[in-house]
């Protein structure tokens, strides 16, 4: 494995990293150091050197503050393998696959880093190719000069410059890296003419400059826009005078009158004024100078007057800005591209929010999972974050190599559903419109019994799931997903869904109750836990002649009021349901045969309108919380026992139970006495007579027992 290559300048040793398969070069000079006469002028080239280069260790970082010191992003990237700063910076990392050689021809990922152009290096801890390495992709990180030293502009300057423009030295320096990528990195295995650049926040726009830029035309045939491009993104490119204005201000600062002497001023000290002197916003950025930038990049873009290569674009979910801003950006650069007739632009939106804190799917989140360098960061991972990283970093590898990030390398789904008609057929469209985007999909079928305790236990990837509401209110699909919920065989978890369902549930403002439903949908889909396919379309027959029969909007089928003009009717409700237990059954097929064999105290007649079953009636308090029933006369059991109120109690007692098992047992909990029985203990009813029995509305119209005797049963929720 050669680890000493030669390049225009001349020969350079780098090392291998630990596990032998990657070859790393660090600290590789591309300019000459922009010191002394060099400050505040276009990158120039390396002179020559003959003797290898020991390029084993990072160069420093270009002039800016101590970045282990920022509140949020010290701890997050900077907290270790930040080397200090120097004026002398302009250096570049390479990533290669060990045995990579000239005939390789490798794609190129060309890595520019953020900080808001006031810090920031290409060594940051979160930033490594070996990953990209083992998938076959070339990576090169580059420092550039920022904050002043990187976009001071002054008239001055201008008259010193054959092109008459001045400033923008950093995008000058990422051009210019960018250049000797092109000339070198043939050396390292990598095929110039596969070059996709990348970058993320001000990495971000800076990219967005050199696409704009005729300066860069032709050297590269791709680019990812992370969390900083679009049209409308973050920062509207400014003009030269708004950073003349800034730089008159440093120089106020400094007590210096011509630029002359503030290529003198202390590097440290031209740090600090650069900082002191810097607005709410953008203060040291790229502007429009008429010959790097020609116009502002979203006029550039809008008029089709950017490098015509392929894109990747998008940001996470917590960005600046929140969610709707990047993303809206992001969309706006794609649709401009289809209007243009250009090539299909990719969009992403990364949506996990990071364990370990309330930061959620902050701004850079997504570069742990890119470079797949979780190992490196203070967060308590989660085994799905590992395979996210797999699948974020194979996306982003696939569109360096073929300008498409949906392709070979990316992880294997497995789809699970039960055997029944229609959902081998769902599971083949999902499998065929995600193979479009590049996933490999594998079906699995299995039977009813197996696949709700393969659901129930988790052990499946992403599993079909149908549901029809218990009642006609959308809580009804949404107090499935509560932490511990019977029907949450997801196994997701998240405090806030839990709290808002609990409100809801408790809320009688019918106004309030849609506003927090939809907050909590609005968490369901943020998370990705839940994706809707299709709503169940119900198709049956009946004979033209059949009167009387309904169908409930839960779709359950009425069929005890039916007649066809003859003594028989035959009537097929399905597949054998896995039982009639009312406090076990999960199922339609099963809530339609129960529905048939017991009458509870309501019951629905013709037309679904519910109405007494073996209650005679009902009185209800003015406040709504308490149901009195009044039961029929001589109700009996199949062998003739005597019913009675409590045996209203003994079931819905048994449906809380642990000891049963009820799936739907939690939705009791609005009742009176629902943790004295869940606890085994006696509940016994305020104001209530011996013949009393709690329950609730919802339960009163869902509770499949049965009551006799005369006798009044009070319901206090």
């Amino acid at each position: 494995m050669n680890t000493c290559v030669t390049t225009k300048q001349g020969p350079i040793q780098g090392g291998l990293s630990q596990d032998g398969n990657t070859v790393i070069f660090k600290g590789v000079p591309y300019a000459q150091p922009p010191v002394g006469e060099l400050r505040f002028r276009r990158p120039q080239e390396h002179d020559p050197w003959t003797e290898p280069l020991d390029c084993t260790a990072f160069s420093a970082r270009c002039p800016q503050a101590e970045l282990a010191s920022m509140e949020f992003y010290g701890k997050e990237f900077y907290d270790v393998m930040i080397p200090p700063w120097n004026e002398d910076c302009l250096y570049l990392n390479i990533w290669t696959p060990a045995g990579a050689d000239s005939d390789s021809k490798l794609p190129v990922l060309f890595w520019i880093h953020g900080g808001a152009f006031m810090h920031g290096c290409g060594t940051e801890k979160e930033f490594d190719g070996e990953g990209y390495a083992k998938k076959g992709v070339v990576l090169v990180t580059i420092n550039y000069r920022v904050n002043a030293f990187g976009f001071f502009a002054h008239p001055d300057l201008e008259k010193e410059n054959p092109q008459g423009v001045s400033g923008n030295y950093g995008i000058l320096d990422q051009i210019f890296a960018l250049k000797w990528v092109r000339e070198n990195i043939g050396a390292f295995g990598g095929d110039p003419d596969k070059i996709t650049l990348s970058g993320q926040s001000a990495g971000c726009m800076s990219v967005q400059a050199i696409i704009s830029s005729p300066l860069s035309k032709g050297m590269m045939r791709g680019a990812i826009l992370q969390s900083g491009g679009g049209i409308q993104a973050l920062h509207e490119t400014p003009d030269k005078e708004q950073l003349w204005e800034t730089s008159r201000k440093l120089m106020t600062y400094l007590g210096v009158s011509t630029v002359e002497e503030l290529r003198r001023v202390p590097a440290e000290k031209l740090r600090d004024g650069a900082y002191a002197v810097q607005g709410p916003s953008l203060s040291w950025s790229p502007h429009v100078d008429g010959w790097l930038l020609p116009d502002t990049t979203d006029r550039l873009a809008e008029r089709g007057e950017i490098h015509d290569i392929a894109y990747m674009i998008g940001s996470t979910g917590d960005d600046i800005g929140g969610q709707s801003l990047l993303q809206e950006a992001g969309t706006r650069w794609c649709e401009n591209q289809l209007k243009l007739g250009r090539r299909p632009c990719y969009f992403y939106l990364f949506n996990r929010k990071l364990p370990g804190d309330n930061a959620g799917a902050f701004h850079s989140s997504e570069l742990w999972y890119e470079f797949e360098t979780l190992d490196r960061c203070w967060r308590p991972w989660e085994g799905c974050d590992w395979e996210l990283a797999k699948a974020v970093s194979g996306y982003w590898a696939n569109f360096v190599k073929t300008g498409d990030p949906n392709g070979e390398g990316l992880p294997t789904i497995t789809y699970l559903y039960n055997e029944g008609t229609g959902h081998q057929q769902i599971g083949e469209a999902l499998q065929q419109m995600w193979g479009q985007l590049g996933a490999t999909v594998t079906l699995e079928s299995q039977e009813w019994a197996t696949f709700l305790n393969t659901r129930k236990n988790g052990d499946y990837q992403v599993a079909r799931n149908g549901w029809l509401g218990d009642y006609n209110d959308p809580i009804s699909f949404l107090d499935m997903w509560i932490t511990g919920g019977g029907n949450n065989d997801a196994q997701w978890s998240n405090a806030e869904f839990d709290s808002l369902i609990k409100q809801i549930k408790s809320s009688g403002d019918a106004e309030a109750r849609m506003e927090m439903m939809h907050q909590a949908e609005d968490i369901i889909f943020d998370e990705w836990m839940l994706c809707p396919i299709y709503y169940y379309v119900d198709i049956y027959m009946a004979q033209q002649n059949l009167e009387n029969l309904s169908t409930s909007p839960l779709g359950f089928k009425f069929f005890m009021n039916a007649s066809n003009g003859t003594d028989t009717l035959k009537v097929c409700t399905g597949p054998d349901p896995d039982t009639i237990d009312p406090a076990l059954n999960s199922a339609v097929d099963g809530g339609t045969m129960i529905d048939h064999a017991f009458e509870g105290l309501y019951t629905v007649a013709y037309g679904t309108t519910p109405t007494p079953g073996q209650a005679e009636s009902v009185e209800i308090s003015e406040d709504g919380l308490t149901y009195t029933f009044h039961l029929r006369e001589g109700l009996k059991w199949s062998d003739g026992t005597p019913l009675t109120a409590h045996d209203f109690v003994y079931s819905w007692q048994r449906a809380v139970d642990p000891a049963t098992g009820a799936d739907y047992a939690y939705m009791f909990e609005c009742i009176a006495g629902y943790t004295e029985a869940i606890n085994g203990e006696e509940y016994v009813a305020p104001a209530a007579d011996a013949s009393s029995a709690s329950t609730s509305e919802s339960a009163a119209e869902s509770v499949s027992a049965s009551t006799s005797e005369s006798a009044s049963t009070s319901a206090a929720a």
